[in-house]
């Protein structure tokens, strides 16, 4: 049985996590890529472009996963974050 592409893809690092109001992905930094945030139930809750800096001020306090992919839809990196 081999590795899915979503369990090969690289960890990124966020911060600050717990975060409140945004999150910095540095990987994201000066290029467009697509943010897709997931609940600890894997609902998605949030999709958007973002350049570096992602809005968490709406969501509801709790634990996140972060998936991130480029523009031709190639995982670059995921992890997971707290919102306070």
């Amino acid at each position: 049985m081999g590795v899915s592409e979503h369990d090969a893809a690289p960890a990124l690092v966020v911060f600050p996590d717990p975060a409140s109001t945004e999150l910095r992905i540095p990987a994201a930094d000066g290029k467009r890529m697509h943010a897709r945030l997931y609940d600890m139930l894997g609902q998605l809750v949030l999709k958007q472009q973002v350049t570096g800096l992602l809005p968490v001020a709406g969501l509801a306090p709790g634990s996140y996963h972060l998936l991130i992919t480029d523009g031709k839809g190639h995982i670059q990196g995921r992890t997971h974050f707290v919102k306070q």
